[in-house]
């Protein structure tokens, strides 16, 4: 999920002009300033839309503008900040089921409403000490876009938006506005709230974003009309373990292979009561050994070998094998002797082989020395499979591949099995892109039927 900044020109009110609204065209007698002009910056400040305060820290009362579905929860990633490359990440994202209700965090006013191709969205306004709405504001990003039961962002406006929910409509807070989805650049990410809470300013479009996680560590209980919310919504760290030490343990088991240690245990407690978050924690257990040094492994080489994402079965299977002491030169010498291979390399001298794995495993011509290299160990007798296995652990081929073996690696701790094509291009492409996306991920699969049926089944 990127969430990228919006174009705070395009967030305009609807019929000033975009052309205008960039120049700052003067105003003329008897019409109202254009916002973005000259004589409004003088009265409003700089546009600081896409330049986040990362500094100021204030808690904003509001009430938890998310309402989970029944049975389950919100996992917040308080990844405020975060850079992502093209910009820092101005809200917090907020996993959770799509179409869990979100709610008007506050008495506000809708300053900015958008249902299209390019992603539903919300910007509500509060008042300030005058009253007015010229108070903080509140956006609520990537609404749904979905009809239910399905991904097929054909936008049905029921299913988007609440009844009464329009530019300019008054709302209150814990009133249904909308529904939690993956509009926008959030398709294939899961379903979340990118939630933003913007200083007070005159002109809504120029305000400067702040971290939302003081207002949202106070918020008060969400509610629609005089009822409740589950309160673990905002306070469920673990879930769905009640604990440090039943989620640690699971989390060990999981990625480990086998029941971690009284010491990794204990290690691992202290970690997360010293302020490691949970799904932080569990993507750093990538780097452990048992994941690191044998499913990343296995995992390159089938890649390598077959080009795809490897089937659930078969890479299972081949882990397992891996971690019972088989080397990972005879896994590759074994897939090296596969039909798949043979079809596709056997034909091919030892020159072209080597040039077509290049083309195949790196995108890119061999380089001349590396071309000469590994030819001639071909020529002297080297196997394929050890050339394979060599090149698939080389710096270049382990730093091309890593985001997508963790999101593979993640998947097949957690629930057991590989992802589909289309989350494994959308994960991998987030890790890229993004620190904090294999955090995201766990925080993803955590909230998820299927995995808190095989944690707890």
């Amino acid at each position: 999920m990127t969430c990228a900044p919006l174009n705070p020109a395009a967030s305009a009110p609807t019929g000033i002009s975009r052309r205008l609204l960039l120049a700052g065209g003067a105003a003329t007698a008897g019409v109202a300033l254009l916002p973005g002009s000259r004589a409004a910056l003088a009265a409003t400040g700089p546009n600081l839309y896409n330049t986040p305060d990362l500094a100021t820290k204030t808690a904003v009362p509001i009430m938890f503008p998310i309402i989970p579905k029944p049975g389950t929860k919100v996992y917040r990633t308080r990844n405020y900040g975060q850079n992502r490359t093209s910009h820092i990440h101005a809200g917090e994202d907020m996993m959770a089921e799509k179409l869990s209700l979100l709610v008007a965090c506050a008495d506000a006013k809708v300053v900015r409403y958008v249902e299209g191709s390019g992603g539903n969205y919300l910007y509500l306004q509060g008042k300030g000490s005058t009253g007015k709405y010229d108070g903080y504001v509140f956006g609520y990003l990537h609404i749904n876009n979905d009809t239910p039961g399905t991904d097929d962002a054909k936008n049905p406006h029921e299913w988007a938006y609440a009844p009464g929910v329009e530019l300019g409509a008054e709302v209150k807070k814990g009133q249904h506005i909308a529904y939690v989805g993956d509009s926008g650049n959030a398709e294939g990410s899961g379903a979340h709230l990118h939630f933003e809470i913007r200083k007070p300013n005159a002109t809504w479009y120029y305000a400067q974003a702040i971290d939302p996680a003081p207002s949202l560590d106070a918020a008060e209980p969400a509610k629609v009309l005089g009822e409740t919310a589950p309160v673990e919504a905002a306070t469920g760290t673990y879930a769905p373990f009640a604990t440090a030490q039943t989620f640690a343990t699971r989390q060990g088991t999981d990625f480990l292979a086998a029941p971690p240690t009284a010491t990794w245990l204990a290690d691992a407690v202290a970690r997360l009561g010293g302020g490691t978050k949970p799904d932080t924690f569990i993507a750093s257990l990538l780097a452990e050994p048992a994941q690191a040094a044998m499913v990343a492994p296995a995992i390159r080489l089938y890649q390598a070998y077959f080009l795809r994402v490897p089937d659930t079965g078969g890479i299972t299977y081949w882990v397992d094998q891996v971690r019972k002491g088989a080397s990972l030169d005879k896994v590759s010498d074994t897939f090296a002797r596969s039909s798949e291979f043979i079809n596709r390399y056997g034909k091919l001298a030892n020159a072209d082989f080597v040039r077509r794995v290049y083309l195949n495993l790196f995108e890119r011509e061999p380089d001349p020395s590396g071309y000469l290299f590994w030819t001639a160990q071909l020529d002297d007798g080297k196997a394929r499979g050890w050339v394979m296995r060599q090149l698939c652990e080389s710096a270049e081929y382990v730093r091309k591949t890593d985001s997508g073996v963790a999101v593979i690696s993640m998947h097949l701790a957690m629930l057991g099995r590989v992802p589909n094509a289309a989350d494994s291009k959308n994960w991998t492409s987030m890790a890229r892109a993004n620190a904090g996306a294999l955090a995201m991920l766990a925080a993803q699969i955590r909230g998820t039927d299927e995995y808190v049926t095989r944690a707890l089944g």
